[in-house]
């Protein structure tokens, strides 16, 4: 059972380290509805292909029908992952960590999860954002104890292979093609400051604790690291993975790890909704183009190197179909 994490600072901050993670999940949700089949009438030889269409989706996999689902419009159900909570309402989807009792903290299982919903998610052209937050008490504690046990019998080999799932997870967040907003309720360590280190942007309660403990059990947080890295500098990367310190949300907003704090869930509440209608009064293809160029610009050391690249971002930005009508509008109403 995963410990809890401490609610002020301690001279034992809690140790829920996420190690190379174990296997990845091969779960794959179950529920979906069968896909349909629509199976013309006019000639015997549309109907012919017809069966032939219908053996093929027969054999489907439940991994191909998943895919195939994150394509449909929101009429069909939504996943049902076992420790996630999943929504979406008025265009902006909810992503919630389901294990409170083991403050959140992750498996292989769960890792799978969070990275076939993201990627669900991802395909709907319908959504505008995308908030991710935890059930309890805790954010999310890291790697669960359980899954630490299993890791020690992996050989070097296997971990390797499994850690690639992680990334993955990290990967598909930090890639989503919206907007995500970090809902920060709790305290976070390891993999779980991962997460909020991936979020475009993250609020949080005053009181949650953040940590890269590894080093206390003879890990390093390596699968997280660059992205870490990029949200709160080198030199705070170098302090807080070499000593294992734990800090505040204070000192978190400091770093950039949050935008804000709050004292509590109802304030943070507050600034997750103010940030999501603020996104949702933006364009979503102007958004879209932003994230793009967030990608590319962050890693530059000079602004000439990516000169080309910003320039031809705006031209295509100024005659696309969005911006054509918006600025239209925006001129007539200044001639009013």
């Amino acid at each position: 059972i995963s410990p809890s994490p401490p609610s002020r600072p301690s001279t034992r901050p809690l140790d829920p380290l996420y190690p190379s993670p174990i296997a990845p999940a091969t779960h794959i949700w179950r529920t979906l509805p069968p896909l349909p089949i629509v199976q013309k009438k006019k000639k015997k030889k549309k109907n012919m292909f017809a069966i032939g269409r219908l053996a093929q989706r027969s054999v489907l996999t439940h991994s191909h029908a998943f895919a195939a689902a994150a394509a449909r419009p929101f009429s069909t159900s939504l996943p049902t992952p076992e420790h996630l909570e999943l929504s979406v309402a008025d265009g902006i989807a909810k992503l919630t960590f389901n294990r409170p009792k083991l403050h959140n903290a992750f498996n292989e299982q769960v890792i799978q999860e969070v990275t076939e919903s993201v990627k669900f998610f991802d395909a709907q052209e319908d959504i505008r954002a995308l908030v991710i937050s935890g059930h309890g008490k805790s954010f999310s504690a890291g790697a669960d104890l359980g899954w630490m046990k299993k890791m020690a019998n992996y050989t070097r080999d296997e971990n390797i292979e499994d850690s690639q799932g992680l990334f993955e997870m990290f990967s598909s967040i930090q890639n989503f093609g919206k907007p995500v907003i970090g809902r920060i309720n709790g305290s976070c360590f390891g993999g779980g400051v991962g997460l909020v280190s991936v979020c475009d942007m993250a609020f949080g309660v005053r009181h949650a604790m953040f940590g890269f403990t590894e080093v206390k059990l003879g890990l390093v947080p390596a699968v997280i690291s660059p992205f870490v890295t990029q949200k709160i500098g080198f030199a705070n990367a170098s302090r807080y993975f070499l000593t294992g310190e734990s800090f505040n949300g204070e000192r978190a907003v400091r770093m950039n790890l949050l935008q804000e704090i709050c004292e509590t869930e109802q304030e943070l509440d507050e600034l997750v909704d103010a940030a999501v209608q603020a996104v949702k009064l933006a364009r979503p293809n102007a958004v879209k183009r932003c994230k793009t160029m967030l990608k590319h610009v962050k890693t530059a050391d000079n602004p000439e190197d990516v000169r080309d690249f910003v320039v031809g971002q705006i031209a295509d930005a100024r005659v696309s179909d969005e911006a054509q009508e918006q600025l239209a509008k925006f001129l007539n109403a200044k001639k009013k």
